[in-house]
């Protein structure tokens, strides 16, 4: 089962599946995709899958979650370089949408609201990507608790991408500059082969400032980190293999500015590691009665952030100085043990999947805080909530069936999580009155999804899709305990009786890939039951203070439209496009900050001794948004006006094995706002919200 050479892959818009416009130098081969967890062509995937290549990424010089996924029809990703960043798909966002690297969920996001601005989804080194796969609505079925709304599955690159059969070491040496937040990352591939095993070490490092906006209106912040890792494939015969990686990654941000402050009385420093050791176990063309594949995955992960920050105020007060010194910390971190089989057996009309997964989690977070006034000094450390454990249990089996011109897949899952806080006495002492011990939860959830498609003839098909996603309760909202001593003052509680967040998720789609030409669209319906949010539940006349809980009472529906097409006019030259919207609405018909306003782009690519693109970026004007403020004074959130903009691409291969990308985004310098970054804000943050100006980005790679 040794693997040859995997040439870089580039989808061409068919199977509903969006490729980054920009053509690839090297020739390629058709993406294979494993949302599904059962390899497939992008046509063959009944549902909404978009696939960005490891050479889409290059081109476009994408060093962030925001560069890569910012073209990606019905998603939108807020945040940049330096600042956390957060995914949206289809009207669902923060931890309701489900991020997995190697077969792995990543670091989980913690923040105000589920808006993520406190610890982002970015916990991981987007340059080692070889392919993201993103996936629009629910995905429990296959995936669990967290695909609510949607996926997000990285694959990184192995040692058998760099390595041949007549080629035992390889050395990968690649630079890149991004001009919106004048960032350098530099990285070196090395790859060799040592008898019947493989080996990868890859170490990139950056440096940079965050993201800027148009007039640069925003805090200067100096960004640095590293990734470094090492993947190992031992070939056992012809039909078993043990993968084994380490990897950690590193990022710090580093803010010296704030509003009112002078130079070097204010800093603020974010850093976020992440550990992740991983090993896998393949057994190909077994010939059991149980499956012909199987896939046994075993980890260890550790995401820690950090932030830190403190400032100084010297001021007069009736001709006395006054001294006031402020420091916080917030630090979060999450462990995770798992271990996870995949298992398929084909037969004559069916290819049937199924497995176990199993994990545990361990969640803690700490607030620390430190005045002194004129000499006087108070310390307090607080838990926003109770360090928790978290075990969970899946079972899950889906199967697809091809039947003449039919195809059906049905799969259903069944999950169970058992909720433990580790000190159910921590809040014993805390706060005014204290709580009473802390209790476990429960929660579990089925999980189903039906599709039918059906083959007009090879290259013409449509299909109707359903698909249920789910997110439990998270420690944060169970076990989350916050005095609030203001006026008037208030008490978020813990709440064991949490259900989970479901959704059902309706698509129908058609694909047709006719000659020159491709054309694929989707409708879809999402309806989202129980969301948490916070809740004012009684005044409790003992202590005189409000009691708040996170409750069940939210209920969400989104829908729009997704469109993509392409044609070769000749050639050398091919045309695209591709367009959304989405509407989200609350159970009162009130629209929420998730919705998305028409948006898109039309892109004519170029190829021949070298590669070129020129794409147009558009979006509508956006009146569909919530109210901000409260009910005595109701205001209409941020809308935005419609705008468009111009970004020219480069590529070519001066060399053999030479290859350098160059790209101007937004070539016009047009002033404009994305909606999704100012969502559910008042208008008074446009000013900061603005995109880059004119910028470039720079990009070459070697290979020996």
């Amino acid at each position: 089962m040794k693997k040859t050479v995997i040439a870089v892959a580039i989808s061409t818009l068919c199977g509903n599946v969006y490729a980054e416009t920009n053509n690839n130098i090297t020739e390629f081969s058709e993406v294979l995709v494993t949302a599904q967890k059962i390899e497939k062509t992008p046509y063959e995937v009944n549902g909404s899958v978009t696939v960005v290549t490891e050479q889409d990424m290059r081109q476009q010089g994408a060093t962030e979650l925001y560069d890569a996924l910012k073209n990606v029809a019905g998603v939108s990703v807020s945040g940049g370089a330096g600042r956390p960043q957060n995914i949206t798909i289809r009207g669902v966002r923060g931890n309701r949408i489900k991020i997995i690297s190697d077969d792995v969920e990543t670091g989980d996001g913690y923040g105000a609201t589920d808006l993520n601005d406190k610890v982002g989804r970015n916990s991981f080194d987007l340059t080692e990507a070889k392919q993201i796969e993103v996936v629009k609505g629910g995905g429990s079925s296959l995936y669990g608790s967290g695909a609510l709304g949607g996926m997000v599955i990285v694959t990184t690159k192995d040692a058998s991408d760099y390595l041949t059969p007549m080629k035992d070491t390889a050395v990968e040496v690649s630079t890149n500059y991004v001009g919106e937040s004048n960032k350098y990352q530099g990285t070196v591939n090395i790859a060799q082969r040592i008898g019947d095993s493989e080996h990868l070490l890859r170490y990139s490092q950056w440096r940079g400032n965050g993201s800027d906006n148009y007039d640069h209106a925003i805090y200067n912040r100096d960004i640095d980190g590293f990734n470094i890792s090492l993947s190992s494939d031992f070939y056992i015969g012809d039909h078993q293999q043990i993968s084994t990686k380490l990897s950690r990654y590193q990022d710090s941000m580093i803010r010296n500015e704030q509003l009112g402050f002078l130079t070097n009385e204010y800093n603020e420093k974010n850093d976020t590691t992440t550990d992740k050791y991983q090993l896998t176990y393949l057994y190909n063309d077994a010939g059991m009665m149980l499956f012909d594949d199987a896939k046994v995955i075993g980890y260890y992960a550790n995401t820690n952030s950090d932030r830190k920050k403190h400032y100084y105020e010297h001021k007069k007060n009736r001709n006395i100085t006054e001294h006031y010194y402020y420091a916080d910390r917030g630090e979060f971190n999450e462990q995770k043990y798992g271990l996870k089989t995949q298992f398929q057996r084909k037969l004559e009309r069916h290819n049937i999947v199924w497995g176990v997964d199993t994990a545990y989690k361990n969640h803690r977070r700490i607030m620390d805080k430190r005045v002194d006034f004129n000499g006087h000094s108070s310390l307090e450390r607080s838990h926003p909530f109770a360090d928790a454990n978290t075990y969970e249990m899946g079972f899950y089996i889906h199967d697809d069936i091809n039947w003449n011109d039919w195809e059906f897949g049905a799969g259903l899952r069944y999950d169970y999580q058992l909720m433990q806080p580790q000190n159910k006495s921590q809040f014993v002492n805390v706060g005014l009155n204290g709580l009473s011990t802390l209790d476990d939860m429960t929660s579990d959830a089925l999980s189903p999804s039906l599709s039918v498609a059906y083959n007009f003839n090879q290259d013409l098909k449509a299909y109707l899709s359903y698909n249920r996603g789910f997110n439990a309760p998270n420690y944060a909202k169970v076990y989350g305990y916050v005095p609030h001593d203001g006026i008037p003052p208030f008490d978020i509680l813990p709440n064991y009786n949490l259900e989970a967040e479901t959704s059902d998720n309706f698509e129908l789609g058609f694909k047709a890939r006719q000659g020159i030409y491709t054309l694929n669209a989707a409708v879809f319906y999402s309806k989202y039951n129980n969301f948490i949010s916070p809740h004012n539940d009684r005044f409790n006349e003992d202590n005189g203070r409000m009691e708040v809980r996170y409750i069940n009472v939210d209920k969400v529906t989104s829908y729009g439209f997704e469109l993509s097409t392409s044609a070769e006019l000749t050639e050398t030259l091919t045309a695209s496009a591709d367009f959304s919207v989405v509407t989200a609405k609350d159970d009162e018909s009130n629209y929420i900050s998730t919705s998305s306003p028409w948006e898109g782009g039309l892109t004519l690519d170029y190829s021949q001794d070298f590669d070129a693109f020129v794409r147009w970026n558009f979006a509508a004007a956006m009146n569909k948004v919530p109210q901000c403020g409260d009910s005595v004074d109701p205001l209409s959130c941020s809308r935005t006006s419609g705008w468009g903009t111009v970004d020219l691409g480069f590529s070519y291969e001066p060399i053999n094995n030479l290859s350098v990308n160059a790209n101007i985004n937004n070539i016009l310098n047009h002033e404009y706002i994305r909606y999704q970054d100012v969502a559910g804000l008042s208008e008074y943050n446009n000013r900061y919200n603005t995109e880059a100006g004119r910028n470039f980005n720079v990009s070459m790679s070697y290979k020996f």
